[in-house]
């Protein structure tokens, strides 16, 4: 019976792709999609151990780690053919995720079945490190299913659908008293949240360490134009300034690692499904899965976003409404995050208790940016840095409720951009100090030009491009227009010797121009004329860099 299933599915598949699907046989046309050689092994071992057939599907998933997902179609092993998605991790966490997954299911069995993938009873180990799961998604089927971010642009409504999962997630899986109210405060929160991204080999210490002033021996605040922020470092741990907050936070069950493609949408049957449970657990933040699917679907289009774009998309993050304007933002992502946010206060409202909601949400908020910025594999430094910023936002936010918080004397300075890429040791490594309000008022002269060997010039065109992506050419005055401009007008004059040509001149050109719209005796109408010339300076050296 199985061998005539078989035949049937690969007769199918090659119909479907007019006959040009190869003549290998299935399991092999599977095999050769793994990417890693001794998962690729270890899975074939593993087929031939239980003489089973795998069939490809054409899903494919991505996710946020180096992981891969694979589609396909599993025979002969146990009663009935099953459809199953293959996770090829090549590097450890094989036994947790496992463990995580099986406790998830035990503690929600009625949730599980209609939301949580069916795990296989056992995992592949990789030698040499990595595992392999065969999970099968809840619903039955891949032709309908897909991840998140991919199934809202096509789906109808898409915000409807956000919200129904979000509730879902709230209620449904956490009926029968599941939540608890802990009172404790914003700083052993944090601690307890981010947990080992804090150590000494942790994600985020892993950037931190490079900039003192920030995580060790924190000071409270941050030098930034306009205005300074609150250090984020500042409000971590018992004995920190958010040591001193005492807060009431919800906590439930939670996946832990909800972003869009641990999300599989089934537009079908209008229903979803929960993969990679690895960081579930019954006692988390309530609200970090929605705060986590918010920030993760951003992180995927902040690339593309300009300057006013990222700064509008991080003030409805820090304070969000009904609706969003964001120049670039496709309109199934705004509503998305809509639907997501909408669905959670809707959820704090019927409890009364918006204004705790809204708290939480800000500690969550601070604490996914932070893990955010640490993900050095995985995002761009420019998109690290807004995380950054955001955290910090957040931050300030959370200190306005802190009583005794001091005031902005003295404030750490980021004297480098925030991430240099290829960073090794302490010549290269961002640097910070701490000085008194009066000195980061004053603009330091650039170091005079100097010949640079080539890990010195990359790492100044790197600095330059963050800068450029990040810099806003538009502002009500001339001083809010020297303030947002200030490091990228500072860094343009340090280009490397011997830097020549149109690139050289573009570089003067837009020096220029930026001193114009900076300078307090231009007129309205050159201050917006020198902007717009900065703003097509900058594409035209971007462009030239790429």
């Amino acid at each position: 019976m199985h061998d005539a299933i078989l035949t049937r599915l690969v007769s199918r598949k090659r119909r479907c792709c007019g006959g040009a699907v190869s003549q290998m046989d299935p399991t092999e046309q599977v095999l050769a999609q793994v990417k890693n050689d001794r998962a690729r092994e270890a899975l074939r071992g593993w087929l031939s151990a239980h003489s089973a057939v795998l069939v490809p599907e054409s899903w494919r998933g991505k996710g946020y780690t180096s992981a891969q997902l694979i589609g396909a179609q599993l025979l002969r092993y146990r009663a009935n053919p099953i459809v199953v998605i293959l996770k090829i991790n090549s590097s450890g966490g094989g036994t947790k995720e496992f463990n995580a997954h099986l406790r998830a299911v035990a503690d929600s069995p009625d949730f599980a079945k209609d939301h949580l993938a069916k795990l296989l009873p056992d995992h592949i180990e990789v030698p040499g490190g990595g595992s392999i799961f065969l999970q099968s998604p809840a619903g039955g089927g891949l032709d309908e299913t897909y991840q998140l971010d991919a199934a809202v642009q096509t789906y109808q409504a898409p915000d409807e659908l956000c919200r129904e999962i979000t509730t879902s997630l709230l209620e449904a899986w956490n009926a029968g008293g599941a939540v608890e109210v802990e009172t404790t405060s914003v700083g052993a929160t944090l601690a307890r949240t981010l947990g080992e991204r804090l150590s000494g080999i942790g994600t985020i210490t892993a950037w931190a360490g490079g900039h003192p002033g920030l995580q060790d021996d924190p000071r409270p605040w941050i030098d930034t134009a306009p205005e300074p922020l609150v250090n984020p470092f500042a409000l971590i741990g018992q004995n920190s300034w958010g040591g001193t907050s005492v807060v009431n936070v919800w906590r439930g069950k939670v996946h832990g690692d909800l972003h869009p493609g641990n999300l599989l949408a089934d537009l079908r049957r209008g229903s979803y499904c929960l993969v990679d449970l690895s960081r579930y657990t019954p006692t988390g933040l309530l609200g970090w899965d929605q705060v986590y699917l918010s920030l993760t679907t951003i992180a995927e289009i902040l690339p593309d976003l300009g300057p006013q774009g990222r700064r509008s998309l991080g003030s409805w993050c820090l304070e969000p409404t009904t609706t969003i304007t964001v120049d670039g933002l496709p309109v199934h992502l705004q509503q998305l995050l809509l639907g997501v946010d909408q669905a959670s206060c809707d959820w704090a409202r019927e409890r009364n208790h918006v204004s705790g909601w809204r708290n939480q949400r800000l500690i969550c908020l601070l604490a996914i940016a932070l893990v955010l910025t640490g993900r050095s594999t995985l995002l761009p430094p420019e998109s690290r840095t807004w995380f950054f910023w955001l955290a910090a936002a957040a931050a300030t936010r959370l200190a306005q409720r802190i009583p005794g918080f001091p005031p902005p004397d003295d404030a750490v300075v980021l004297r480098r951009p925030l991430f240099v890429a290829g960073a090794v040791d302490d010549d290269v490594r961002p640097s910070a100090e701490v000085v008194s309000l009066d000195q980061r008022r004053q603009e330091r002269r650039p170091p005079a030009n100097a010949e640079r060997d080539p890990t010195a010039q990359a790492e100044y065109w790197t600095r330059l491009s963050a800068e450029l992506r990040a810099a806003e050419f538009d502002a009500p005055d001339a001083a809010v227009m020297s303030a947002r401009t200030n490091r990228l007008r500072l860094q343009l004059p340090q280009a490397p010797t011997g830097t020549g040509g149109d690139l050289a001149r573009y570089l003067g050109d837009l020096a220029t121009a930026l001193a114009t719209a900076s300078s307090p005796g231009t007129s309205r109408t050159e201050r917006l004329a020198a902007c717009r010339r900065a703003d097509l300076l900058r594409a035209w050296i971007l462009d030239r860099l790429a």
